[in-house]
């Protein structure tokens, strides 16, 4: 893609209104690692300071701000369409296990978007999204008792899941202007597995590591998500597979941050194909680098 570039006199006194317009909504500002990564992910954001990038940024990030703040980090939250406002509180009645809310917030609510369709036959959620480390702590009892609670507890989860991931979709759907609500779902997983990379790259602490989904599993999620929303251009999703086949990293925290490039470098293709007259409608300009 041929980047768009700006050669303006004015361009100094609009980047300060736009710099003061992004700092002026007082709840974030450009230093929210996750809203940056998610516009980065679907091409509306580059690290050049340009115009551009902060109207991409004032236009989504009431609605990004919501869902990483709100529907992925927090477990009780009121007023919040689609998040139940007792979320923890009713983990805390009706179930066995204890939590630390302010510490263990992603053993609790950061494995898979996908957990969701994650089912038996019997529509009982299976462990595939769920972290090792977690499913190690709490099946740990050999009683029936234990293992019926365990289900239990996953089905609650998997409700709670559902309702979030959807109201997330409806909204992002509207946002950009898709035209395709399973389209919008697979743009929301991504997004979401930007957020728990995101946090693997972060690693802050063991506790908090250990309740992430495991690099795998994201990428197995991934994969599917992308081979999905790239149907009508599908040499863009083996692009993507042969990028993430080729990653050589040391450790989790390095794998997190090339899987994320190879989103920065594939994602925004599809998009721009499929919807470029959606975005542009809604006001919303590709400016991603080009990785050719």
């Amino acid at each position: 893609m041929q980047k768009r570039k700006l050669r303006n006199k004015w361009i100094p006194l609009l980047l300060l209104f736009l710099y003061a317009s992004v700092f002026a909504k007082g709840s974030v500002g450009l230093d929210d690692s996750h809203v940056i990564d998610m516009l980065k992910v679907l091409g509306l954001f580059t690290d050049k300071s340009d115009p551009i990038s902060y109207n991409n940024f004032n236009t989504l990030n009431p609605l990004f701000f919501t869902y990483n703040h709100f529907y992925i980090d927090t477990l009780n939250v009121k007023g919040i369409e689609g998040v139940s406002d007792s979320f923890y509180n009713e983990i805390q009645k009706n179930f066995s296990f204890k939590y630390d809310a302010e510490k263990t917030h992603r053993e609790l609510y950061h494995w898979g978007f996908d957990f969701d369709t994650d089912l038996t036959i019997e529509g009982i959620p299976t462990d595939n999204q769920i972290p090792e480390a977690l499913n190690k702590t709490f099946i740990k009892w050999n009683s029936d008792e234990a293992v019926s609670d365990w289900y239990r507890f996953l089905k609650f989860l998997r409700d709670e899941q559902a309702k979030r991931n959807d109201s997330f979709i409806r909204s992002l759907n509207s946002a950009l202007g898709l035209r395709s609500y399973f389209d919008a779902r697979d743009i929301a997983a991504v997004l979401y597995y930007t957020h728990i990379l995101g946090d693997h790259f972060e690693h802050s602490g063991t506790d908090s590591a250990n309740g992430i989904l495991e690099l795998n599993k994201i990428e197995k999620n991934l994969a599917l998500h992308i081979k999905s929303l790239s149907k009508k251009c599908d040499w863009y999703y083996s692009d993507y597979e042969q990028s993430v086949k080729s990653i050589i990293s040391r450790n989790d925290r390095e794998r997190a941050q090339e899987v994320l490039n190879c989103l920065y470098a594939t994602i925004p293709k599809i998009l721009e194909y499929k919807y470029s007259a959606e975005f542009a409608a809604k006001n919303l300009i590709f400016c991603y680098e080009s990785y050719d």
